[in-house]
């Protein structure tokens, strides 16, 4: 899990897709990244590479919302494609603030 901090907001980048099949791996480390947040900073999840939104999916990111918002940090999760859209379509943007559109390089 790759993490920076960038203009105050600290920015975790999983290094490959988040999803049932590797929830036991995501989960530990971005325990491990939040680990380098004060609060109340914010954190964004970059999940783009994530293409096919799964329960492991839905559960990693409402575990980080919660976790999170335990430790007064505000969540945003960067979702694009198939993978935004199916995660506004189940409202998880009242859970978390989605952001759909590319990041800037």
């Amino acid at each position: 899990m790759k993490t920076k901090t960038q203009k105050g907001t600290l920015k975790i980048t999983p290094a490959g897709p988040v999803n049932a099949a590797n929830l036991d791996s995501v989960a530990p480390d971005f325990l491990e990244s939040l680990n380098k947040a004060n609060s109340p900073m914010p954190v964004e999840i970059d999940i783009s590479k994530t293409e096919s939104t799964d329960s492991g999916t839905i559960k990693f990111l409402l575990a980080a919302a919660n976790d999170c918002r335990q430790r007064g940090l505000t969540l945003g999760v960067r979702a694009t494609g198939g993978t935004g859209e199916f995660l506004r379509l189940l409202n998880m943007d009242r859970h978390l603030n989605l952001i759909t559109e590319e990041a800037s390089k």
